[in-house]
């Protein structure tokens, strides 16, 4: 099961023309002008800019391996920042933070509908350089593996299209 927050509308319909937030923290809880986001990337510096918090989704179960959260960020500049971040349990997993810009919407959904959940896994791990694993045994990670990327294209796609509904509905 997976969660989804809208915190606010998207920036291009809830923007007065000189950019201020259309929303006052007193009726909605959000915070009236922007924030200073620091966003840990992996295998890159942090991300740091301006902006406000769109919405936020996680597909976290109890008793799963791993979980997704994905948030979107709408900055001053007017353009987009999405960030997917994978969480495991698993002792030899890393959890992954991926941040990607966008310069508008079509560019944000884009972003999101291209991101390959696969690419999350290391295929490395399947022996395949140790002489003494037996070919059933190599089949059966490859199997396993496979279940995760199944599970993990699965979490990360219910999360992209409950987004997008509440995107559009708001």
């Amino acid at each position: 099961m997976s969660r989804v927050t809208v915190l606010e509308k998207p920036a291009y319909e809830s923007m007065r023309s000189h950019g201020e937030p259309m929303m006052s923290s007193a009726s909605t809880g959000i915070p009236e002008g922007p924030e200073i986001f620091h966003l840990r990337c992996t295998g890159s510096r942090s991300r740091i800019f301006s902006g406000t918090l769109m919405c936020s989704a996680i597909s976290y179960v109890p008793g799963n391996a791993f979980w997704y959260e994905i948030s979107l960020y709408s900055q001053v500049s007017g353009s987009y920042v999405v960030t997917v971040k994978r969480f495991t349990h698993d002792e030899e997993g890393i959890d992954l933070f991926r941040v990607f810009d966008a310069d508008d919407m079509d560019s944000l959904v884009s972003a999101l509908e291209d991101y390959e959940p696969a690419d999350d896994f290391d295929g490395s791990q399947l022996g395949l350089d140790d002489m003494s694993a037996s070919a059933n045994e190599i089949a059966l990670k490859a199997v396993g593996l496979r279940l995760k990327i199944e599970e993990a294209r699965r979490q990360y796609g219910d999360l992209v299209g409950e987004i997008l509904y509440q995107l559009a509905a708001e």
